[in-house]
Formats: C-alpha cells, sequence, structure tokens
C-alpha cells in the first residue's frame, strides 16, 4: 500500500507528464485542423463596392467560422474586422473557380459613379479613381499566400428621382451587354438609359406626393438593377442571402424586398424593361416566351386604362 508521500510523488509526476505532452497535442491538433481547412487555393482578390469583397477560392467555404479560420483581411498592412457572407459557386463565378464573398466592417471610401437628376448630371464619377486606391490598401492572405486587391465596380450610374428623390443604381452587368437582347426587336440599352428609365418609373408610380415619400428618403429607402444574366443574389448588400447548395432559385428569382434595417430593393433589368427573357440556372437564354407572370391570363396582370 502507498504511503501519501508516495502518493503526492506520483501525483506530482503525472502532472509534469501531462504538461509536457498537452503542448503537443494541441500542436497537431492545430495543424489538423488548419489543414483539414485549408483545401483550397486562393486566386484574384477584387473589391466591388467599399465594403464588399469577391476572394476566388477552389473550395467550398460555408461559414464565417470556416472563413475566419482560412482568410486574414489587412488593410494598409493591419488585420481588420470582417464578415463572411456566402460562397458563389455559379454561372460566371463557377468559371472563376468559386468566389468567397466577404465585408469588412468599416468600409473605405471607394467613391461613387455617376449621378445624375433625370439627364442632368449632379456629381461626376469618382469611383474610377478611390476605388483603385482602396483596392490598394487591401490584401488577403490564405495558405501563406497574400493576394493584392483590385478594384472593379459593380454599380456604373446612379439616378435620383425628380419627384421621389430616392435614389436608382443600375449594376455595370445591366447595359451594353448581350443581356440586353432577349426582347423580340434586339433592343440594345446603355447602363445610363437603364437607370434614368428606374428612376422615371418610380416616379410615375408614385407621382407627386413627395411628403409621403419623406420616410422613405430618410430611411435611405433605393433601388438597385442587375443585368439579366445576372442572379439578384449578386447585389453586394444582400450576399448574405445566397446559401451554396440550398438556394434553387438562383437565376429564376427576379426581386429581393428591402427591410427597415437594409431599405434597399433589389430588381433585374428584364424587370424594368419588362423583356420577355426567360434564362436557365446558369444564366443562358432558354426560350423568348413570355415568363408566366407577365402573360395576360396571368394573376399578375394588371389591367389599366
Amino acid at each position: 500500500m502507498k504511503t501519501k508521500k508516495q502518493m503526492r510523488l506520483s501525483t506530482i509526476v503525472l502532472v509534469l507528464v501531462i504538461s509536457l505532452i498537452m503542448p503537443t497535442f494541441t500542436s497537431v491538433a492545430t495543424e489538423l485542423l488548419m489543414d483539414d481547412a485549408a483545401i483550397g487555393e486562393i486566386g484574384a482578390v477584387i473589391l466591388i463596392t467599399g465594403s464588399e469583397i469577391e476572394i476566388e477560392y477552389n473550395a467550398p467555404v460555408l461559414s464565417n467560422a470556416e472563413a475566419q479560420g482560412i482568410f486574414t483581411v489587412l488593410v494598409s498592412g493591419q488585420p481588420v474586422e470582417w464578415e463572411f457572407l456566402s460562397y458563389f459557386n455559379f454561372g460566371p463565378y463557377a468559371t472563376r473557380g468559386g468566389v468567397v464573398n466577404v465585408r469588412l466592417k468599416e468600409a473605405l471610401d471607394a467613391g461613387r459613379p455617376r449621378e445624375e437628376r433625370r439627364d442632368s448630371q449632379r456629381f461626376a464619377n469618382t469611383q474610377n479613381t478611390r476605388g483603385p486606391a482602396a483596392a490598394a490598401r487591401i490584401s488577403v492572405v490564405a495558405g501563406g499566400v497574400t493576394k493584392t486587391a483590385s478594384w472593379q465596380a459593380f454599380y456604373e450610374e446612379v439616378n435620383q428621382g425628380h419627384m421621389h428623390m430616392m435614389y436608382s443604381w443600375a449594376a455595370a452587368g445591366a447595359g451594353n451587354a448581350t443581356a440586353n437582347s432577349f426582347s423580340a426587336t434586339n433592343q440594345q440599352y446603355t447602363t445610363q438609359y437603364l437607370a434614368r428609365q428606374m428612376s422615371e418609373g418610380t416616379n410615375s408610380f408614385i407621382g407627386r406626393s413627395e411628403y409621403l415619400n419623406i420616410p422613405g428618403v430618410r430611411a435611405g429607402l433605393s433601388f438597385y438593377v442587375l443585368g439579366g444574366r445576372q442572379s439578384v443574389y449578386e447585389a453586394p448588400a444582400w450576399r448574405e442571402l445566397y446559401v451554396h447548395g440550398v438556394t434553387a432559385d438562383t437565376y429564376t428569382r427576379k426581386t429581393l424586398p428591402g427591410t427597415p434595417e437594409k431599405p434597399y430593393v433589389i430588381t433585374t433589368a428584364d424587370e424594368v424593361m419588362r423583356h420577355n427573357s426567360v434564362i436557365d440556372a446558369n444564366g443562358n437564354l432558354v426560350s423568348r416566351d413570355l415568363p408566366p407572370d407577365m402573360l395576360p391570363q396571368s394573376d399578375a396582370t394588371v389591367e389599366t386604362g
């Protein structure tokens, strides 16, 4: 039978042994976790707004915890706070090998597109100079590889409503593209023209109720128009709504409603111009027939006049 002195000695030895082997176990476990997470390769890093960044990465990343374990985002050489939004691997993003979308906690000054009110310019485009300067400050580290960001503006035009005073933003992919040749007449239009149509169309819908619009204006209610071959989930403000492997209406959903916290309404060029485009899951034209909700017998059809 062990004496108390022998038991105390055994306990001390056990504690010493544990203290020696625990760091080794911890180190091995950490390396295994890192190896398990860092299974992809980082590609180009693109700043598309003052806060949203696209990181090309050829392996699915499905959670904020996973993303935080893989990537380190630096601004001017210093780590910054950011959040994971989604992983895109559809359409043009699949061609790029997959894209991880993240959002900076503190936005950078990347400028703004040209802003008009009707057909008169209010402010000149500043994102062509500020955007590249902001992107040059950003770098992303993954798997020991560091990539410096480049700038690619997501939005190209802004138009403020003449009477309702709310803003309509048009994505760079909304005009000047083959996506706008869906209509029977193959009508082409520019992003500038589309922004004007959206803004004036909203003005016609609301009418001269300027005072009724004040709460919306103060809340920042804005309208964002994407291209005919873009998914509404590509809108930077709402990229967190897309869930890789779960979202089934990537290209069939036509609008995203705003919320009190984020009063941003998203739609597509086809919805604004009422083109008869039907596209498949990859954004390719499959029919020139009118979608069901645009047919005369549709429940969504409203007779006017």
